[in-house]
């Protein structure tokens, strides 16, 4: 039954996907932007007050400003992630386009397996799932497990029909002890709350903000260069990625440095345009407690500070 409900989902989501582009951002701006604005307002209160702490110095006619724009990239995103259940690979790979792919070859030509950290700007989906059309790593990217059957595999399925490995967030360390045949770039989008007594403790956007620590674990573990990917929307529907180096000997660094530069790098790109972050997120449900402090926090009675 299970299965049969599958194919019944993935071929409706085919067939109301298979509407052009021009025509899904017709029906963001005049559907779901109003929808989710001004009559659903939906997490409305989450926005503002994430964007107040984050931004005290701003007026409050400009956090409105930014909130306005927000919502408007948030319905494009969902019509984008919509559209991504019939896309096909040649409109998708000429819709995200790598501005230093020599980067990540000059790590692959000697053999060295990445880490590619991102934060959740712009259509980070599709960045995602064509990633391994675009490079040539093998492309690994953990997730979220869905608490849906269902869901889980219609997402899973569509997010790996360009040949990406995905996995739930759980099973990371030992898909990367995996043998592949070259090889891989591990994506890891951190940006999200993390319990906080398992995570880093950092100042982000104004305000003490946990993050998880497999960034820095993994890097270190395993040994891998650690490439940001900037994200910038060139216009609707349209991205270009650009890679910067953060460090290629992650074992020879301080404990937290590699977190604190991806934690800054993420802030310093949602500085520059804060409407492609999440901002509906609750990005700072967790409150950094009273006895601890800056760094890794491995457990409730035992920290690690930087």
């Amino acid at each position: 039954m299970q299965k049969v409900l599958i194919l019944i989902i993935n071929i409706v989501l085919k067939i109301v996907a298979a509407l052009p582009l021009r025509i899904w951002f017709f029906i963001s701006s005049y559907l779901i932007f109003p929808l989710l604005f001004y009559i659903l307002k939906y997490r409305k209160e989450v926005v503002f007050n994430n964007l107040r702490n984050s931004f005290p110095n701003k007026s409050e006619n400009e956090i409105s400003d930014i909130a306005l724009k927000f919502y408007k990239y948030l319905a494009d995103n969902i019509v984008e992630t919509l559209k991504s259940f019939n896309i096909l690979e040649e409109e998708l790979n000429k819709r995200i386009s790598l501005k230093n792919p020599e980067l990540l070859e000059k790590y692959f030509s000697e053999g060295k397996n990445l880490m590619l950290s991102v934060g959740h700007l712009g259509n980070y989906e599709w960045f995602g799932s064509i990633l391994s059309k675009k490079t040539i790593y093998k492309v690994l990217v953990p997730y979220r497990k869905l608490t849906s059957p269902i869901g889980e595999e219609v997402m899973k399925a569509n997010r790996s029909k360009f040949g990406t490995i995905v996995f739930p967030t759980l099973e990371t360390a030992q898909n990367l002890k995996k043998k592949y045949d070259k090889p891989y770039l591990l994506f890891m989008a951190n940006d999200q709350s993390a319990h906080p007594y398992k995570s880093y403790w950092t100042r982000f956007l104004n305000q003490p903000t946990s993050f998880y620590p497999g960034t820095e674990k993994l890097a270190v573990l395993f040994d891998m260069p650690v490439v940001f990917a900037h994200v910038t929307v060139l216009k609707r529907g349209l991205y270009e990625i650009t890679f910067e180096l953060l460090s290629d000997k992650p074992k020879e660094l301080k404990a937290g440095e590699i977190m604190e530069m991806h934690a800054k790098t993420v802030e310093k790109d949602i500085i520059a345009r804060p409407e492609i972050w999440l901002w509906s997120h609750r990005r700072w449900k967790h409150k950094m407690p009273e006895e601890l402090d800056f760094g890794f926090v491995a457990k409730k009675d035992r920290k690690v500070r930087v």
